[in-house]
């Protein structure tokens, strides 16, 4: 028999026990799948995503600052729980999505996500027949966390809501511009004056900025189909934008963006969104364009960041499809578009095809230029899901995970588990047959086809540059060394090869300039040679 391990008894055959649960590392490998820094600034998000699930319209928000710790209220004016919602809303295995009663948001996940970082959280709901209250604490020294039934304190304004105070948070970077700023890059388009949320912050009203000018407004239904499940309610404001607007935006929100922000029930998912078309704007006219689009639907394909979606599904391919056409039909409208000279069109076109694949030869050859750089590749990794009937039957599904913080339903969780450790991928899942046998696909690493557009922008001085919300390299059309360059295929060939290569490089950082030029030698003699 085995040694004994110091703090464990050693285990006969036949001895039965129970498997632990470490919850400081579920925790933390919950918190890991949202792209911020600091926990507060998920803490923030998901308090209002749940006050926003409880249908509240006002919700107040308050901070009391102790050196590094911060004492965060958040208060609001929904429907409250019930006994039976308010116990499970201290269950931290149910931080899950419960796709069969509409909900969208997590059971308490606001408050759970910090539990281990602060030193105690007071809870407190009304749903206009019953107040229930309690405090909940995880200490260091505790192996799992423990909350207790007080009397409530009748702090709420309202007769139904749900007051939560979170003590003593680590939090150093909070303060009010910083929490503001979160908010309004969240949920822009559901406070005051674009939709009906009011939100104060040590009882100052946050205001979104909008523009002045009369936008274009629509409203599109797209129906269900064999390929698509799900009935698609879209609708939105596109506003096209002058200087003194930019400046103002700058000022009041710290920062302005362009593009079309897509809001899924009441919370921004992707910002700077041009629908593949950006080509076809008129050159130095893209910064001046903004708006959004509402889609609720698209709640089936966001990731658990709440950052993307998963773009490789029907409903994606319907929603930007018929997104593409409205914002190509306003542009149009407004004499936005831009149509370039058919032959010099298909002739760059058919340029720029070869010199994809060529680069993409390159990449895939040296897949150390790109080993720093997400945007490029995409590892692919198993995701289980459980079948809601009880069985894990399971099936093989595109990766995309359900989300919180959203319009939704009242449901504060179920005991339908959808796992979320782990960052979203475009995956395939893993199978589960029915006699529980558990087969993994194997991950592979491929790496995205290199995508390359033309635009020209004169305010620009860069030669290339890469765009998230186009997820595309841009080549400055305006540059003087393009113009010169496209005057000769090989010319073109190698310039946009050059510049692709050394701007690589840069992001890759940590290369000097002998180790630049060396690199760049061994690649030109190892393939530029032979491509063409």
């Amino acid at each position: 028999m085995k040694e004994q391990d110091e703090g464990y008894d050693i285990m006969k055959n036949g001895d039965e026990r129970h498997s632990s649960v470490n919850w400081r590392k579920v925790l933390d490998n919950y918190r890991s799948n949202y792209n911020y820094a600091e926990t507060w600034e998920i803490t923030v998000l998901e308090l209002l995503a749940n006050a926003v699930d409880a249908k509240a319209t006002d919700i107040k928000f308050r901070f009391y600052r102790d050196e590094n710790n911060v004492t965060i209220i958040c208060m609001d004016n929904g429907k409250g729980m019930n006994y039976s919602q308010f116990i499970e809303y201290h269950n931290l295995g149910s931080l899950s999505k419960d796709k069969t009663t509409g909900t969208i948001g997590f059971a308490g996940i606001g408050a759970k996500l910090c539990i281990d970082l602060c030193d105690k959280i007071y809870s407190e709901t009304s749903n206009g027949k019953e107040v229930y209250s309690s405090e909940w604490w995880y200490k260091k020294t505790d192996i799992e966390p423990h909350y207790r039934l007080v009397s409530p304190q009748e702090l709420l304004p309202w007769p139904t809501g749900t007051y939560i105070k979170i003590i003593n948070l680590i939090a150093p970077s909070l303060n009010a511009d910083s929490i503001t700023k979160l908010i309004i890059e969240n949920y822009q388009y559901s406070i005051e004056p674009y939709g009906p949320l009011s939100i104060f912050i040590n009882d100052n009203k946050i205001l979104s900025h909008r523009p002045t000018d009369t936008p274009h407004s629509f409203q599109k239904t797209v129906r269900k189909n064999k390929k698509l499940k799900t009935t698609l309610h879209m609708n939105g404001e596109f506003f096209f934008v002058d200087d003194e607007y930019i400046k103002n935006t700058e000022k009041i929100e710290g920062e302005y963006s362009s593009g079309i922000n897509i809001v899924v029930c009441g919370k921004t998912i992707v910002r700077g969104e041009f629908f593949n078309i950006l080509p076809q704007i008129k050159p130095g006219h893209h910064a001046y364009i903004t708006g959004y689009i509402r889609c609720d639907e698209l709640i089936e394909i966001t990731k658990t960041s709440k950052d993307d979606f998963n773009r490789r599904t029907s409903i994606w391919w319907h929603f930007i499809t018929n997104a593409s056409q409205i914002f190509e039909s306003w542009l149009k409208e407004i004499d936005k578009w831009y149509e370039p000279p058919r032959r010099e069109e298909e002739y760059l076109q058919t340029v720029m095809n070869e010199i994809e694949k060529n680069l993409n030869t390159i990449i895939n050859n040296y897949p150390e230029l790109i080993k720093n750089l997400p945007f490029l590749s995409k590892i692919k990794k198993p995701t289980p899901i459980p079948d809601i009937g009880g069985n894990q039957k399971g099936s093989e599904i595109d990766g995309g995970q359900l989300t919180t913080g959203t319009f939704g339903g009242d449901s504060i969780g179920s005991e339908e588990e959808i796992p979320t450790l782990g960052p979203d991928e475009d995956t395939k899942g893993v199978i589960v047959d029915d006699k529980g046998d558990k087969k993994v696909k194997t991950p592979q690493k491929r790496v995205k086809g290199l995508k390359i557009i033309l635009l020209g922008d004169e305010n620009r001085k860069e030669e290339i540059w890469f765009d998230p919300s186009a997820g595309a390299f841009i080549i400055n059309t305006s540059h003087p060394a393009y113009i010169i360059a496209k005057r000769n295929v090989e010319a073109l060939d190698i310039y946009v090869t050059y510049i692709y290569l050394n701007y690589l490089l840069e992001l890759q950082g940590g290369i000097n300039d002998d180790e630049k030029k060396t690199y760049l030698w061994n690649i030109y003699s190892d393939y530029l040679g032979q491509l063409r």
